[in-house]
């Protein structure tokens, strides 16, 4: 019996430890029921709040980069500027040579491009080659015509010089002649060889004023040459600027957005620090 006793208060005595620790996991129970939907949401808020500040950074990471392509944007228009002040003046310039060279009017009004330019530039120079092949030429003739003046005067100055050597005698046949022939012999080829020298004089000054002329249009092609050269460096330089104006379009573009980043940036800085004060609450 005494053991019974002593069995059934031990037994009591775990009934009642048993039931404290039920009434405690009861209790623990109705905390989780009670608080879970606020951890949950405190864990969510964390989530959310790492995410929306991805996006930020995502977000100001584009703002940076946008800043450096305006920083670059302005640098290249800068460039731009400059470079299409140099080719504009380069173009007036290259139009005022070819007017100062003597190019044709109704040709020098039509250039309204490099492409027209570089052409009719060329076609210049072809025609001025051209006709300094035709001076050259004329200057041969007449040297050669000067030549031949020079040998006529030689072969009136022989029968001249024997005339005045011989007395009535002919200085080509040696047949007996009379004073007058001898006189209108001698006459003859004194008249021969001043009109030859005449001749000579004539084309002398002809070619000197050839040379003049054809060293002006030598000196005109080395000229145009040179702004034929000039002319394929500045073309390049206009489509580098056709790039760089295309560059600058794509530039355009890309900054098209930066007022709805930097909106959209606002906002989740906004909604961020919500998020952080609700999720104070939650915890």
């Amino acid at each position: 019996f005494e053991k019974s006793v002593t069995s059934i208060q031990k037994l009591k005595e775990d009934e009642n430890e048993i039931e404290d620790k039920l009434d405690s996991i009861a209790e623990q129970k109705e905390i989780v029921s009670t608080k879970k939907e606020g951890y949950n949401n405190y864990l969510s808020s964390d989530e959310e709040i790492n995410r929306l500040s991805d996006q930020k950074n995502n977000l100001e990471k584009e703002l940076a980069t946008m800043a450096k392509l305006e920083k670059d944007k302005k640098e290249l228009l800068k460039g731009i500027e400059d470079e299409r002040n140099d080719i504009d003046k380069f173009f007036s310039k290259s139009k005022d040579n070819l007017d100062d060279y003597g190019l044709d009017q109704d040709i020098l009004a039509k250039i309204d491009d490099f492409s027209h330019l570089e052409t009719s530039t060329n076609d210049f120079i072809n025609e001025t080659s051209e006709k300094i092949d035709e001076l050259g030429k004329e200057i041969i003739a007449k040297n050669e015509d000067i030549v031949v003046y020079n040998q006529n005067i030689k072969a009136c100055q022989k029968p001249l010089d024997d005339l005045e050597g011989i007395d009535n005698k002919c200085p080509v046949c040696q047949s007996d002649i009379s004073s007058y022939k001898k006189t209108e012999l001698t006459k003859h080829y004194t008249d021969e060889i001043n009109e030859n020298k005449k001749l000579i004089a004539q084309n002398e000054e002809a070619v000197r004023l050839l040379n003049k002329n054809k060293n002006s249009f030598e000196e005109k092609l080395q000229k145009l040459t040179e702004l034929s050269k000039s002319i394929i460096e500045y073309r390049q330089k206009f489509e580098h600027l056709q790039n760089e104006l295309i560059r600058l379009n794509k530039m355009d573009e890309d900054l098209e957005g930066k007022e709805y980043i930097s909106n959209k940036l606002g906002e989740l800085i906004l909604l961020i620090a919500n998020k952080k004060e609700e999720r104070e609450s939650f915890k």
